[in-house]
């Protein structure tokens, strides 16, 4: 996300078998799942900043416009 603000890449999101609000509002089992990933890979401390930014381009990515193809 970030090149695609500075450098005008093209940001793709993929979202498999997941409703992208659940994405962009981080609940249920991926909200869990993103609190317990941070916690494990970083300090108290470094956790919250991560989790602000992650949060973040979760959110920005699940905005982006695009297609829903439900037959896969």
């Amino acid at each position: 996300m970030e090149y695609r603000g500075t450098d005008g890449q093209m940001v793709i999101p993929i979202f498999y078998h997941v409703d992208p609000s659940i994405i962009r509002r981080q609940v249920g089992d991926f909200g869990k799942a993103l609190e317990v990933t941070a916690r494990r890979t970083h300090t108290d401390r470094d956790k919250q900043e991560l989790l602000l930014a992650w949060r973040s381009v979760l959110t920005q990515a699940a905005n982006l416009s695009g297609w829903d193809d439900s037959s896969f």
